[in-house]
Protein backbone atom coordinates (compact mmCIF):
# COMPACT_ATOMS: atom_id res chain seq x y z
CA UNK A 1 0.00 0.00 0.00
CA UNK A 2 1.25 3.46 -0.88
CA UNK A 3 2.19 5.39 2.22
CA UNK A 4 2.35 8.94 0.87
CA UNK A 5 0.44 10.73 -1.87
CA UNK A 6 2.06 14.02 -2.87
CA UNK A 7 -0.79 16.10 -4.31
CA UNK A 8 0.46 19.04 -6.38
CA UNK A 9 -2.26 21.59 -7.21
CA UNK A 10 -1.74 23.89 -10.18
CA UNK A 11 -3.45 26.28 -12.56
CA UNK A 12 -1.81 28.38 -15.30
CA UNK A 13 1.57 28.61 -13.57
CA UNK A 14 3.63 26.18 -15.62
CA UNK A 15 7.02 27.76 -14.84
CA UNK A 16 6.39 27.62 -11.11
CA UNK A 17 5.08 24.08 -11.48
CA UNK A 18 8.30 23.09 -13.27
CA UNK A 19 10.36 24.24 -10.27
CA UNK A 20 8.04 22.45 -7.84
CA UNK A 21 8.27 19.17 -9.76
CA UNK A 22 12.04 19.53 -10.04
CA UNK A 23 12.22 19.65 -6.22
CA UNK A 24 10.19 16.43 -6.13
CA UNK A 25 12.56 14.75 -8.56
CA UNK A 26 15.52 15.09 -6.19
CA UNK A 27 13.84 13.79 -3.03
CA UNK A 28 16.06 11.46 -1.00
CA UNK A 29 13.11 9.10 -0.63
CA UNK A 30 12.34 6.99 -3.76
CA UNK A 31 9.45 8.56 -5.66
CA UNK A 32 8.43 5.14 -6.95
CA UNK A 33 7.54 4.32 -3.34
CA UNK A 34 5.32 7.42 -3.14
CA UNK A 35 2.55 8.68 -5.37
CA UNK A 36 2.81 12.02 -7.15
CA UNK A 37 -0.65 13.23 -8.13
CA UNK A 38 -0.84 16.45 -10.16
CA UNK A 39 -4.26 18.13 -10.03
CA UNK A 40 -4.69 20.64 -12.86
CA UNK A 41 -7.54 22.99 -11.99
CA UNK A 42 -8.38 24.05 -15.55
CA UNK A 43 -5.05 25.34 -16.92
CA UNK A 44 -4.98 26.92 -20.38
CA UNK A 45 -1.17 27.41 -20.66
CA UNK A 46 1.51 24.77 -21.35
CA UNK A 47 0.98 22.97 -18.03
CA UNK A 48 0.23 19.67 -19.78
CA UNK A 49 3.60 19.75 -21.56
CA UNK A 50 5.42 20.39 -18.26
CA UNK A 51 3.56 17.48 -16.65
CA UNK A 52 4.26 15.21 -19.63
CA UNK A 53 7.99 15.84 -19.27
CA UNK A 54 7.81 14.95 -15.57
CA UNK A 55 5.69 11.80 -15.98
CA UNK A 56 8.05 10.57 -18.73
CA UNK A 57 10.75 10.37 -16.05
CA UNK A 58 8.48 9.27 -13.19
CA UNK A 59 6.02 6.75 -14.54
CA UNK A 60 4.21 6.35 -11.21
CA UNK A 61 3.07 10.01 -11.32
CA UNK A 62 -0.54 10.65 -12.33
CA UNK A 63 -2.15 13.69 -13.94
CA UNK A 64 -5.75 14.70 -13.30
CA UNK A 65 -7.23 17.66 -15.17
CA UNK A 66 -10.57 19.14 -14.19
CA UNK A 67 -12.69 22.17 -14.97
CA UNK A 68 -11.69 25.18 -12.89
CA UNK A 69 -13.29 24.84 -9.47
CA UNK A 70 -10.91 26.55 -7.06
CA UNK A 71 -8.42 25.38 -4.48
CA UNK A 72 -10.95 23.42 -2.38
CA UNK A 73 -12.13 21.55 -5.46
CA UNK A 74 -8.52 20.73 -6.39
CA UNK A 75 -7.75 19.51 -2.88
CA UNK A 76 -10.88 17.37 -2.80
CA UNK A 77 -10.00 15.88 -6.17
CA UNK A 78 -6.63 14.97 -4.70
CA UNK A 79 -8.30 13.25 -1.74
CA UNK A 80 -10.62 11.26 -4.03
CA UNK A 81 -7.83 10.10 -6.35
CA UNK A 82 -5.10 9.54 -3.75
CA UNK A 83 -4.08 5.97 -2.98
CA UNK A 84 -1.81 6.80 -0.05
CA UNK A 85 -2.70 6.56 3.62
CA UNK A 86 -1.07 9.99 4.05
CA UNK A 87 -1.94 12.90 1.75
CA UNK A 88 0.31 15.95 1.40
CA UNK A 89 -1.04 19.06 -0.35
CA UNK A 90 1.53 21.09 -2.27
CA UNK A 91 0.95 24.36 -4.12
CA UNK A 92 2.70 24.75 -7.47
CA UNK A 93 4.74 27.67 -6.07
CA UNK A 94 6.41 25.50 -3.42
CA UNK A 95 9.94 24.12 -3.65
CA UNK A 96 10.50 21.24 -1.27
CA UNK A 97 13.63 20.36 0.69
CA UNK A 98 15.20 17.07 -0.41
CA UNK A 99 14.03 15.32 2.76
CA UNK A 100 10.38 16.42 2.63
CA UNK A 101 8.83 13.03 1.74
CA UNK A 102 11.19 11.10 4.02
CA UNK A 103 10.52 13.44 6.96
CA UNK A 104 6.73 13.36 6.57
CA UNK A 105 6.63 9.57 6.42
CA UNK A 106 8.98 9.24 9.40
CA UNK A 107 6.92 11.73 11.42
CA UNK A 108 3.67 9.80 11.03
CA UNK A 109 5.42 6.50 11.75
CA UNK A 110 6.85 7.90 14.99
CA UNK A 111 3.54 9.60 15.94
CA UNK A 112 0.79 7.05 15.23
CA UNK A 113 -1.89 9.22 16.86
CA UNK A 114 -1.02 12.33 14.86
CA UNK A 115 -3.54 13.26 12.17
CA UNK A 116 -2.00 16.33 10.51
CA UNK A 117 1.35 18.08 10.08
CA UNK A 118 2.21 21.53 8.69
CA UNK A 119 5.58 23.09 7.88
CA UNK A 120 7.43 26.40 8.03
CA UNK A 121 7.22 28.52 4.88
CA UNK A 122 10.22 30.64 3.85
CA UNK A 123 10.82 33.00 0.95
CA UNK A 124 12.98 32.42 -2.10
CA UNK A 125 16.64 33.35 -1.81
CA UNK A 126 16.50 35.34 -5.06
CA UNK A 127 13.21 37.07 -4.21
CA UNK A 128 12.64 40.70 -5.18
CA UNK A 129 12.00 43.34 -2.49
CA UNK A 130 8.31 43.28 -3.38
CA UNK A 131 8.15 39.48 -3.06
CA UNK A 132 9.93 39.62 0.29
CA UNK A 133 7.36 42.12 1.51
CA UNK A 134 4.46 39.94 0.34
CA UNK A 135 5.98 36.90 2.05
CA UNK A 136 6.51 38.99 5.20
CA UNK A 137 2.79 39.91 5.22
CA UNK A 138 1.65 36.29 5.24
CA UNK A 139 4.39 35.14 7.61
CA UNK A 140 3.37 37.77 10.18
CA UNK A 141 -0.23 36.55 9.86
CA UNK A 142 0.88 33.02 10.69
CA UNK A 143 3.08 34.06 13.62
CA UNK A 144 0.16 36.07 15.00
CA UNK A 145 -2.09 33.01 14.73
CA UNK A 146 0.57 30.89 16.40
CA UNK A 147 0.79 33.34 19.29
CA UNK A 148 -3.00 33.20 19.64
CA UNK A 149 -3.19 29.42 19.82
CA UNK A 150 -0.32 29.45 22.33
CA UNK A 151 -2.63 31.31 24.67
CA UNK A 152 -1.90 35.02 24.23
CA UNK A 153 -4.70 37.05 25.84
CA UNK A 154 -5.72 40.65 25.11
CA UNK A 155 -8.08 41.80 27.85
CA UNK A 156 -8.95 45.37 26.89
CA UNK A 157 -8.52 48.18 24.37
CA UNK A 158 -5.38 49.42 26.09
CA UNK A 159 -3.66 46.07 25.73
CA UNK A 160 -4.75 45.93 22.09
CA UNK A 161 -3.11 49.33 21.40
CA UNK A 162 0.12 48.19 23.07
CA UNK A 163 0.04 44.95 21.09
CA UNK A 164 -0.49 46.79 17.81
CA UNK A 165 2.72 48.74 18.33
CA UNK A 166 4.90 45.90 19.60
CA UNK A 167 6.60 42.86 18.14
CA UNK A 168 4.94 39.44 18.11
CA UNK A 169 6.11 37.14 20.87
CA UNK A 170 5.61 33.45 20.20
CA UNK A 171 7.60 30.23 20.32
CA UNK A 172 8.03 28.95 16.77
CA UNK A 173 8.74 25.42 17.92
CA UNK A 174 7.54 21.95 17.01
CA UNK A 175 4.40 20.89 18.82
CA UNK A 176 0.70 20.09 18.74
CA UNK A 177 -1.59 23.11 18.40
CA UNK A 178 -5.36 23.36 18.20
CA UNK A 179 -6.74 26.09 15.97
CA UNK A 180 -4.00 26.27 13.32
CA UNK A 181 -5.25 26.48 9.74
CA UNK A 182 -4.82 23.36 7.60
CA UNK A 183 -2.33 24.71 5.07
CA UNK A 184 1.44 25.34 4.72
CA UNK A 185 2.40 22.16 2.80
CA UNK A 186 0.26 20.24 5.27
CA UNK A 187 0.06 16.44 5.30
CA UNK A 188 -2.92 14.49 6.64
CA UNK A 189 -3.88 10.94 7.34
CA UNK A 190 -6.52 10.13 4.75
CA UNK A 191 -8.81 8.79 7.46
CA UNK A 192 -9.14 12.33 8.84
CA UNK A 193 -11.30 13.32 5.86
CA UNK A 194 -13.50 10.28 6.40
CA UNK A 195 -14.16 11.54 9.92
CA UNK A 196 -14.71 15.28 9.44
CA UNK A 197 -15.41 15.62 5.72
CA UNK A 198 -13.60 17.26 2.83
CA UNK A 199 -12.70 20.91 2.19
CA UNK A 200 -15.78 23.13 1.90
CA UNK A 201 -16.10 24.05 -1.80
CA UNK A 202 -18.73 26.71 -1.03
CA UNK A 203 -15.99 28.78 0.62
CA UNK A 204 -13.84 30.56 -1.96
CA UNK A 205 -11.18 31.37 0.66
CA UNK A 206 -10.42 30.46 4.30
CA UNK A 207 -11.24 26.83 3.48
CA UNK A 208 -8.08 25.80 5.35
CA UNK A 209 -9.17 27.72 8.45
CA UNK A 210 -12.59 26.07 8.22
CA UNK A 211 -11.03 22.60 8.11
CA UNK A 212 -8.75 23.52 11.02
CA UNK A 213 -11.80 24.54 13.05
CA UNK A 214 -13.54 21.26 12.29
CA UNK A 215 -10.40 19.39 13.31
CA UNK A 216 -10.37 21.23 16.63
CA UNK A 217 -14.05 20.47 17.21
CA UNK A 218 -13.29 16.79 16.59
CA UNK A 219 -10.40 16.88 19.09
CA UNK A 220 -7.68 16.76 16.42
CA UNK A 221 -4.87 19.28 16.51
CA UNK A 222 -2.30 20.28 13.90
CA UNK A 223 1.33 19.41 14.50
CA UNK A 224 3.67 22.23 13.51
CA UNK A 225 7.15 21.16 12.43
CA UNK A 226 9.22 24.30 11.73
CA UNK A 227 12.40 22.30 11.05
CA UNK A 228 10.84 21.29 7.72
CA UNK A 229 11.09 24.51 5.68
CA UNK A 230 9.35 24.95 2.32
CA UNK A 231 10.48 27.66 -0.10
CA UNK A 232 7.58 29.69 -1.45
CA UNK A 233 7.52 32.01 -4.45
CA UNK A 234 5.42 35.11 -3.68
CA UNK A 235 6.32 36.95 -6.90
CA UNK A 236 2.78 37.39 -8.28
CA UNK A 237 3.20 41.04 -9.28
CA UNK A 238 1.43 44.17 -8.10
CA UNK A 239 -1.85 43.59 -9.96
CA UNK A 240 -1.91 39.96 -8.88
CA UNK A 241 -1.53 40.71 -5.18
CA UNK A 242 -4.21 43.43 -5.33
CA UNK A 243 -6.65 40.95 -6.89
CA UNK A 244 -5.68 38.26 -4.41
CA UNK A 245 -6.17 40.45 -1.35
CA UNK A 246 -9.45 41.87 -2.66
CA UNK A 247 -10.63 38.28 -3.23
CA UNK A 248 -9.75 37.32 0.35
CA UNK A 249 -11.60 40.33 1.78
CA UNK A 250 -14.59 39.84 -0.51
CA UNK A 251 -15.03 36.22 0.62
CA UNK A 252 -14.68 36.95 4.34
CA UNK A 253 -18.47 37.42 4.39
CA UNK A 254 -19.13 33.75 3.52
CA UNK A 255 -16.70 32.46 6.13
CA UNK A 256 -18.15 34.67 8.86
CA UNK A 257 -21.66 33.64 7.85
CA UNK A 258 -20.71 29.98 8.35
CA UNK A 259 -18.78 30.68 11.57
CA UNK A 260 -20.47 33.68 13.24
CA UNK A 261 -18.69 33.02 16.56
CA UNK A 262 -15.22 33.03 15.05
CA UNK A 263 -13.20 35.94 16.53
CA UNK A 264 -12.28 37.34 13.12
CA UNK A 265 -13.98 40.73 12.67
CA UNK A 266 -16.53 41.42 9.92
CA UNK A 267 -17.88 44.78 8.77
CA UNK A 268 -21.56 44.03 9.37
CA UNK A 269 -21.97 46.68 12.08
CA UNK A 270 -20.59 50.09 13.04
CA UNK A 271 -17.95 48.68 15.41
CA UNK A 272 -16.72 46.23 12.78
CA UNK A 273 -16.64 48.86 10.02
CA UNK A 274 -14.72 51.25 12.31
CA UNK A 275 -12.20 48.49 13.06
CA UNK A 276 -11.45 48.03 9.36
CA UNK A 277 -11.15 51.76 8.73
CA UNK A 278 -8.70 52.27 11.61
CA UNK A 279 -6.80 49.13 10.64
CA UNK A 280 -6.03 50.51 7.16
CA UNK A 281 -3.17 52.39 8.84
CA UNK A 282 -2.61 50.53 12.11
CA UNK A 283 -2.40 47.12 10.44
CA UNK A 284 0.40 48.03 8.00
CA UNK A 285 2.34 49.78 10.78
CA UNK A 286 2.09 46.71 13.00
CA UNK A 287 3.11 44.31 10.22
CA UNK A 288 6.00 46.53 9.12
CA UNK A 289 7.56 46.79 12.58
CA UNK A 290 7.80 42.98 12.67
CA UNK A 291 10.57 43.27 10.03
CA UNK A 292 14.10 42.39 11.10
CA UNK A 293 15.78 45.63 9.98
CA UNK A 294 14.87 49.31 10.07
CA UNK A 295 15.40 49.44 6.31
CA UNK A 296 12.80 46.71 5.78
CA UNK A 297 10.33 48.44 8.11
CA UNK A 298 10.21 51.41 5.73
CA UNK A 299 10.56 49.28 2.61
CA UNK A 300 7.71 46.96 3.56
CA UNK A 301 5.22 49.58 4.77
CA UNK A 302 3.90 50.67 1.31
CA UNK A 303 3.32 47.01 0.37
CA UNK A 304 1.66 46.28 3.72
CA UNK A 305 -0.60 49.30 3.20
CA UNK A 306 -1.51 48.25 -0.33
CA UNK A 307 -2.31 44.68 0.69
CA UNK A 308 -4.34 45.77 3.70
CA UNK A 309 -6.25 48.40 1.70
CA UNK A 310 -7.06 45.87 -1.04
CA UNK A 311 -8.34 43.40 1.54
CA UNK A 312 -10.43 46.09 3.24
CA UNK A 313 -11.88 47.20 -0.11
CA UNK A 314 -13.00 43.62 -0.73
CA UNK A 315 -14.63 43.41 2.70
CA UNK A 316 -16.60 46.65 2.23
CA UNK A 317 -17.54 45.94 -1.37
CA UNK A 318 -19.06 42.58 -0.43
CA UNK A 319 -20.85 44.02 2.60
CA UNK A 320 -22.25 46.84 0.47
CA UNK A 321 -23.29 44.31 -2.18
CA UNK A 322 -25.07 42.10 0.36
CA UNK A 323 -26.84 45.13 1.77
CA UNK A 324 -28.14 46.02 -1.67
CA UNK A 325 -29.32 42.46 -2.22
CA UNK A 326 -31.16 42.51 1.10
CA UNK A 327 -32.84 45.75 0.11
CA UNK A 328 -33.87 44.28 -3.24
CA UNK A 329 -35.37 41.24 -1.53
CA UNK A 330 -37.59 43.49 0.52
Amino acid sequence: MTQLSLVVMTRNRSQLLKRCLASLSVQNYPLDQCEVLIIDDGSTDDTEAVVASFTAQHTTARYVKQAHGGVSSARNAGIKHAKGTIISFLADDYELPVDYAKTVIAFFEKNPRAQALCCRIIGQEEATAFSRAVYHYFNVSFLNLLSLVQGRKIKNAGEMIVYRFSRIRCNETAGLYFGLCASRAAAFRKELFERIGFFDETLKSSEDTDLGMRMTQAGMGMYYYPQLAIRHSADVGLAGIIRKQFFYGFNLYDFKKKHPRHPIVSANNFKGALYFLVNIIVGPVWRSIQAKTVRDVFLFFPVMFLMNASYTAGVFFRQFQEGLFCANKK
